[in-house]
């Protein structure tokens, strides 16, 4: 009895012990009572021990203008500033104003289905007065605030202002501790669990944090799948589920430094038996002669090295492994890639590479032949600029090194050896491309970001994970949410300067310890860039056409090739239709609501047909209408005020056919003649109860017609015209600009005055347009074209000029950009097949010319203020971003 008597006093006080202990380490640690409070649904824990430096410190990098476009730093900036304002208030000493430090613990949480929300926790000891008695004082200022009570403690909410969003901002003090949020929810999660202790498992993570890092970063890939809706297409959530199998968390110290931010920190690895896992405690050299051959434009290299490849390779095995040690070991360097160029709307495997490092490129050359194939034979070897290419099944080979979800990308591949290197791909043309850069002594070891990697970089690092976002633009917005991809939109000007993105690994004494940066490129300029090149049929055939797509919000390119054949290329560069036609089309594709729901069209004509179809292709209504004639230019559109229709005019040499929006022919134009032959489109100018047009003759005789087709004046300007009128509105008042062929450049109003727009004397005009070139919402200016001079005027003075090669092919001016924010000069030289991009006077942009065999047509396509130009190139369709 005495024995269990003594037994059962020892549980006894072994209980109370743990009990007491627990409750200690909760109440007398401040890591402790801090995370205990943030509730389980954490995602990302951001936890800053001094506010006011973190904050200074971020307030001088050049970046922190851009980073305020973020919705979750706007969001922590918002609401510590609300605190601080309202709540706090430092202690004074000697009537000055003590800086003490002040915590603020963040943490990320879903707060809905595509919904996330932030809590904040910092000490109560700042406060300046209780909650209470600071609410009383904000309802007596006029603020609503609302009080309730939950788990026994006081919540208060807090109406915001308009200017503060009309939000609820939520408040309650546990003990020490003060909790916010914008989201009431989180407050009552994080109160709720209060009395678990510190059930949660964060605080045993805390003891990271250190007070010379401007801040910690805490990613808790548990959760990480809540991301999955609000962040990816549904298609694609296994992203997150993949991350949470690897990694079970992590944490990073930050420094925010003037060339981005620097991370540091560990990865706490879900199993040892990781294939990577084995590496990461090997030694390794510091240098990294895979990135001369890796291609220039890489978005994305995982590389590792090791000075004992052998052990690496030996610990793992598989049926993989012999054949690797036959025919691999014998050849394999001390280092090995995997990366992939920009990737487009077919994945990123076509644009995939391995690059190994060779010992013996003869023995390379013997043994990667060898390898066992499930395609049969390897194709014979080709020739390429001196370099030969080869084929072989290295499945096995690069799954041995990477993993079998790498390796399935190359079990039919090519393969070049170049000096101390062997380079494989699934795409021969990726192998060329290597070759005519390398014997251009062009790589990715010359980019300026891949620079700032590697000048960052700790020689010790094992395995580096480097990644080009402006790069990898067009993937990542395939794979976002539609919500995240707004969120993308809005945030495009942020992302673009980012350069680059890299995590490093190796393993010391304490474990996986992981280093990173955030790069932050402001003053690099974005060069000249290739986004996709679209290969159509034939040639293409004129200037593409930028219209807008109802269905995703975004814009979209038509264009024709000289078969005729119409594409619609969406901006990833996927074609996603193609319709067969009979002819060119004449002027412009227009974009309409022709049945005024929403829904986008695109309405245009051939010589013989209108067409009215939608984003998919397919015609409407009683489209396409067979013309009684042969259109002689492109169709106009003018919608009545009286019933708010549209009517269609179309010139079809000596007579103009006009349509009602049904189609049907429009009284007094079924046809109208007598006014000679018009090649070019009509020009309606609005009136007060309904529209005019303008119709001019080959002879330059202009002509006034009523919405009925009675001519009401007529004007013979003795030549004829450069190019199709204008309408432009000069001081709110709407104009027909003409430009003639004698040098004549003017305005005409709908009430038949007419206004001199000075050119200096031009005895020619081969082009011309009038444009918001300087950005005043008040004064257009003019670019004309005579000879191969380009000049630029405003109000009568020459802002600038600009000589365009010279050559057999006339050159073609337009306008490119916003006519309300100030507008560029687009030149098209089809002697040398170049385009030009000419800024308000006359400077060319310093990345061209570019190379185009049509004019092109430009617009800010993914949003941020670069402009992407797009133009045919023979029979490839090309996008180049400018800066």
């Amino acid at each position: 009895m005495r024995n269990k008597f003594l037994i059962y006093l020892s549980i006894v006080f072994l209980l109370l012990a743990i009990a007491v202990g627990s409750w200690w380490l909760l109440h007398n640690n401040t890591d402790r009572r801090f995370y205990s409070l943030i509730p389980k649904s954490a995602i990302l824990i951001t936890d800053i021990a001094d506010m006011s430096e973190t904050s200074q410190q971020l307030t001088e990098t050049d970046y922190w203008f851009d980073l305020q476009r973020l919705e979750s730093v706007r969001t922590v900036s918002a609401a510590y500033q609300l605190m601080d304002s309202i709540l706090l208030s430092p202690p004074i000493i000697n009537d000055t104003i003590e800086q003490v430090p002040r915590r603020l613990l963040s943490s990320l949480h879903l707060t809905g289905p595509k919904a996330y929300d932030m809590l904040f926790l910092l000490p109560a000891e700042h406060l300046k007065a209780e909650l209470s008695d600071i609410s009383e004082a904000l309802k007596a200022k006029g603020v609503k605030v609302d009080q309730r009570t939950f788990k026994n403690t006081s919540i208060f909410q807090w109406k915001l202002n308009k200017q503060q969003g009309n939000t609820l901002f939520t408040l309650a003090q546990k003990g020490e501790v003060i909790i916010a949020s914008f989201s009431p929810t989180l407050v009552d999660e994080s109160l709720s669990q209060a009395g678990w202790g510190f059930g949660n498992g964060f605080w045993w993570k805390s003891n990271k944090r250190q007070a010379a890092q401007d801040a910690t970063l805490y990613f808790n890939f548990k959760r990480l799948v809540d991301l999955e809706l609000a962040l990816l297409n549904t298609e694609e959530n296994s992203f997150f589920d993949q991350l949470a199998g690897l990694v079970d968390w992590a944490y990073y110290h930050i420094r925010f430094e003037e060339g981005g931010i620097k991370l540091e920190g560990k990865c706490d690895f879900k199993r040892n038996d990781l294939f990577f896992a084995d590496l990461l405690s090997l030694r390794s050299h510091s240098e990294f002669k895979i990135a001369k051959y890796a291609p220039k434009q890489t978005a994305f290299l995982l590389h590792a090295k090791s000075d004992e490849v052998v052990k690496f390779t030996r610990s793992k095995g598989g049926n993989t492994a012999k054949q690797f040690r036959k025919h691999i070991e014998p050849w394999l360097g001390n280092e090995w890639a995997f990366g992939f160029t920009e990737p487009h709307s077919d994945g990123f495997a076509t644009y995939a590479c391995a690059l190994l490092h060779t010992t013996d490129p003869k023995a390379a050359l013997e043994n990667l032949p060898k390898l066992s194939s499930k395609s049969g034979p390897p194709e014979s070897a080709s020739e390429y600029k001196g370099f030969q290419i080869h084929s072989t099944d290295a499945e096995s080979c690069i799954g041995h090194l990477f993993g079998p979800a790498i390796g399935q990308y190359f079990s039919s591949s090519y393969y070049l050896v170049m000096n101390d290197m062997v380079i494989l791909s699934e795409q021969a043309s990726i192998l060329r491309s290597i070759i005519d850069q390398q014997l251009n002594k062009e790589g990715l070891h010359q980019e300026a970001e891949f620079k700032r990697f590697l000048a960052a970089s700790d020689p010790r690092n094992n395995l580096n994970l480097y990644l080009s976002p402006k790069r990898l633009e067009n993937y990542i917005r395939q794979h976002l949410s539609a919500d995240a991809q707004k969120t993308f939109n809005q945030n495009f000007e942020f992302y673009q300067h980012l350069a680059p993105l890299s995590l490093s690994f190796d393993q010391d004494a304490s474990g996986k310890r992981s280093t990173g940066m955030i790069g932050y490129g402001i003053d690099q300029a974005i060069a000249t860039d290739v986004i996709w090149r679209v290969p159509l049929s034939t040639t293409v055939a004129n200037t593409p056409f930028l219209v807008d797509d109802h269905t995703t919000n975004e814009q979209v390119v038509l264009v024709q090739d000289t078969a005729h054949h119409l594409y619609l290329v969406e901006r990833s560069g996927k074609i996603r239709w193609t319709k067969a036609m009979q002819s060119p089309i004449l002027g412009k594709i227009q974009t309409v609501d022709y049945y005024d729901n929403g829904k986008k069209q695109y309405l245009f004509n051939t010589a013989d047909f209108i067409y009215l179809i939608d984003h998919e292709g397919k015609s409407l209504n009683n489209f396409p209408i067979k013309l009684t004639a042969e259109a002689s230019a492109g169709m106009s559109i003018a919608k009545s005020t009286q019933d708010g229709h549209m009517r269609f005019f179309v010139p079809c040499f000596d007579r103009i056919y006009g349509y009602k929006f049904n189609g049907r022919p429009l009284a007094g134009w079924s046809p109208l003649i007598g006014i000679g032959e018009v090649y070019h489109q009509l020009t309606p100018l609005p009136t007060s109860d309904s529209f005019e047009l303008i119709a001019v003759n080959k002879k330059g005789k202009l002509y006034y017609l009523d919405m009925s087709g009675t001519e009401t004046h007529s004007i013979d300007l003795k030549s004829a015209l450069v190019s199709d009128p204008e309408l432009r509105y000069l001081s709110g008042i709407p104009h027909c600009v003409i430009s003639t062929k004698n040098g004549k450049h003017f305005a005409i109003d709908v009430n038949k005055r007419k206004q001199n727009l000075k050119i200096g004397n031009k005895k020619r005009i081969d082009g011309v347009f009038t444009a918001n070139l300087i950005g005043d919402a008040g004064v257009l200016e003019t670019a004309v074209l005579s000879g191969n001079s380009l000049q630029l005027y405003s109000r009568g003075k020459r802002l600038g000029s600009h000589t365009i090669p010279k050559g057999k092919g006339k050159a073609s001016i337009f306008p490119v950009g916003n006519l309300e924010e100030g507008q560029q000069i687009g030149v098209h030289c089809p002697t040398t097949n170049e385009l030009f991009l000419i800024g308000k006077y006359g400077n060319p942009h310093p990345d061209c010319p570019l190379n185009a065999t049509t004019p092109f047509v430009a617009g800010h396509l993914f949003g941020g203020n670069d402009l992407v130009v797009i133009a045919g190139d023979g029979s490839d369709l090309v996008a180049y971003r400018l800066k």
